[in-house]
């Protein structure tokens, strides 16, 4: 039932990002299907030809990345092209899988995936220029990645991509959503939120001094009339069960885009979830 509930929540709370993303595609900006390029047939072949890679491991099918210690068999997972000012980008996920010394994908609970983000201007002749890149991130489940939708964040022509992350562990349940862009050289996220929480499975009825907490964000997007970046209407609710005595959890609050952190200010809602970290 709790898998099914952070299913939901995922989907709920990507619906709403794209969904007040949806009228503005049409501002100097493609759709976000990938465009056939004269002679390019798939952007993320264009790609992975203007990525140095380690090698190629014919036996799982990738490319290899190294990182420290770690060895990824990553491919290009989406590649979409948008026409800005004029000119044409390709927006790239990278996604991984961890492998043992024995080229073998690590697939145990304890393994994270690898995510990595890029940016390409696409100059004459289809030729790619790399414009911005993201570090290495690593998340997901069972040694897969996280998912990240690819989605237009404001006023600007420039896209963004969303990444909802998710755990279950021990009867606690969460769920937390980052968004990532491009900020000179680099692509950083610039929204770092807790999205939902819950404990029930992980009390037990005969502890009477244990808190039952249920919380859940909403978060609609508000074209913004100062920023390029939208604002945001965040609705926190739930409940807080302690000795027994029940608490309504209910904020709501807008928070702008600071171009000075470049980022959403969100401290508000994580003191909200303090003490309910998953």
């Amino acid at each position: 039932m709790y898998s099914i509930k952070l299913n939901l929540i995922f989907l709920f709370t990507i619906f709403y990002f794209i969904s007040g993303c949806s009228k503005q595609q049409e501002i100097d900006n493609t759709s976000l299907n990938p465009e056939v390029l004269n002679k390019i047939f798939d952007p993320r072949y264009k790609v992975q030809e203007n990525i140095k890679y380690k090698e190629y491991d014919s036996k799982n099918n990738c490319n290899i990345r190294l990182d420290d210690k770690s060895i990824y068999c990553v491919n290009i997972d989406t590649a979409i092209v948008s026409i800005e000012n004029g000119s044409k980008f390709i927006y790239a996920v990278e996604n991984g899988t961890e492998l043992d010394e024995n080229k073998e994908k690590m697939i145990a609970h304890v393994n994270l995936g690898s995510l990595k983000f890029f940016k390409f201007e696409i100059l004459k002749d289809d030729k790619l220029k790399l414009i911005s890149e993201s570090d290495l991130l690593s998340c997901g489940p069972y040694g897969g990645t996280c998912n990240a939708v690819t989605y237009k964040y404001g006023n600007g022509p420039e896209l963004a991509w969303v990444v909802s992350i998710g755990d279950m562990h021990q009867g606690h349940v969460g769920s937390n959503l980052n968004a990532y862009t491009t900020f000179g050289t680099k692509i950083t996220s610039f929204l770092d939120i807790q999205t939902s929480y819950s404990n029930e499975n992980a009390i037990s009825e005969d502890d009477a001094d244990a808190i039952f907490k249920d919380i859940n964000t909403k978060i609609t997007t508000i074209p913004s009339t100062t920023e390029k970046f939208y604002d945001l209407k965040i609705d926190v609710n739930g409940k807080e069960i302690k000795k027994k005595k029940s608490s309504p959890i209910n904020f709501a609050t807008v928070i702008k885009f600071n171009s000075k952190s470049n980022a959403y200010p969100t401290d508000e809602i994580k003191k909200i979830y303090e003490g309910a970290e998953y």
